[in-house]
């Protein structure tokens, strides 16, 4: 892994021509450097053949995962609580789970690219809106900088060609990328992105909240691209009218239930099925080789969680936004059996992962109108899959402790393969 020196050669004219044409990408891609959403200058170069291996091994994972959801439950409502589904979220799931395949939909790991070893998974999120930006524009920037590989992969290309199909077929209908009302602000980058993508081959998408959708639901000539998920309904009247649709217009852009799968305590089941023996040769070692050791917090272990902070991260299962992580090398011991009491005594499963330390790499960060010294920082990167394919992905860097997330002051970049 490698984060190449754009600005060493460049005298100051140059630097400040390339950082415009960066900002200027990242605003045609519906991203806008703001002083708390920097863009990272550099993208960062990965081997591919590294690529190719952790793709086999998170699919399989996956695909095992799937396995022992039905071999250690007897219900689906059984692994539905396992994986964190609050009591009132229940019935909306179970209806839900029969729209579309989940799997179908892009997959994005959170990789950690370890300090003193491999890229490691911590977390996977299943779904549109966990896209990061639209890079066509940003990658054609580095396309013409010697000193960046020229290979990447467009991580876009699946929504456009899917919407696009959908379009052809549907002339004069709306198209409608839909979001809940709880997260659309928090999403707008991501929205208009998306939005931007499609306008940039001549397809026209409104944005609107759920509770805007409402007032339309039940007409015919519109399609929905679903960012939301099962857990931002709040009525059973509202998954009805979501079946409804579907049933009527016979699209699913992306499933609502395939939030299940992102549920962090798929990783402690995962590494149950190890521990038990349920797992074939091939899965206990990509299990071994892609994920940290993860299982669900428990009051019988709490001691031996407490002693071990420096080694340990805690985190609910179905958090977003790096919502309650806590990564233990970055608190005092008080904070964190503080911590430690309030995921046991919490109502949400908590689950606890081995603490794998991210590898440090020096970035300049840019926002309008100002570039930021070149700074070692901690990097995570976006690795998405999609039909058990490697999709291209992205990188979040952060010079703070702590969980590395664009909501916690990271800067956001693109990746190139080597």
């Amino acid at each position: 892994m490698f984060v190449p020196d754009l600005y060493s050669q460049l005298d100051a004219r140059q630097a400040d021509a390339l950082d415009g044409r960066i900002l200027q990408a990242g605003l045609e891609s519906g991203f806008r450097a703001t002083a708390d959403w920097h863009m990272l200058a550099e993208p960062v170069q990965v081997s591919r053949a590294a690529l190719k291996q952790l793709g086999q091994d998170l699919q399989l994972c996956l695909d095992s995962a799937v396995l022992l959801s039905r071999l250690l439950f007897p219900t689906p409502e059984a692994f539905y609580r396992y994986c964190g589904i609050a009591e009132e979220k229940l019935p909306f799931l179970a209806a839900l789970a029969e729209v579309g395949d989940p799997f179908f939909y892009p997959k994005r790991w959170d990789v950690i690219p370890g300090a003193d070893g491999p890229m490691k998974a911590v977390e996977v999120n299943i779904g549109l809106a966990i896209a990061g930006i639209n890079q066509r524009s940003i990658q054609q920037v580095y396309d013409s900088v010697p000193s960046v590989s020229p290979a990447w992969t467009d991580t876009s290309g699946f929504y456009v060609r899917r919407v696009a199909e959908w379009a052809k077929r549907h002339p004069g209908h709306r198209l409608v990328v839909c979001d809940c009302d709880a997260w659309f602000d928090d999403d707008l980058n991501f929205l208009q992105s998306l939005q931007h993508l499609l306008q940039s081959q001549d397809i026209e998408a409104e944005l609107v909240r759920m509770s805007d959708w409402e007032a339309f639901a039940e007409e015919d000539r519109y399609g929905l691209i679903e960012v939301f998920n099962a857990l931002d309904f709040t009525s059973m009247q509202q998954v009805e009218r979501y079946l409804r649709y579907q049933r009527r217009v016979g699209q699913v852009f992306c499933s609502p239930a395939q939030m299940l799968w992102s549920s962090k305590a798929i990783f402690a089941l995962l590494w149950q099925g190890v521990q038990d023996g349920v797992l074939g040769d091939e899965a206990v070692a990509a299990v071994r080789r892609a994920i940290p050791f993860t299982r669900i917090l428990q009051a019988a272990e709490r001691a031996a969680v407490l002693a071990r902070r420096a080694e340990l991260v805690i985190k609910p299962a179905t958090g977003l936004g790096g919502d309650r992580v806590t990564v233990g090398t970055a608190v005092s011991d008080a904070e964190w059996a503080t911590e430690v009491d309030a995921g046991l005594t919490s109502a949400d499963v908590f689950v606890v992962q081995d603490f794998y330390a991210p590898a440090s790499r020096p970035f300049t960060r840019l926002v309008e109108g100002q570039r930021f010294p070149r700074t070692e920082s901690q990097l995570i990167l976006g690795i998405f899959q999609m039909d058990h394919a490697y999709a291209g992905g992205f990188a979040r860097a952060s010079t703070r402790s702590g969980a590395i997330n664009v909501m916690r002051g990271a800067g956001l970049g693109v990746m190139r393969e080597v």
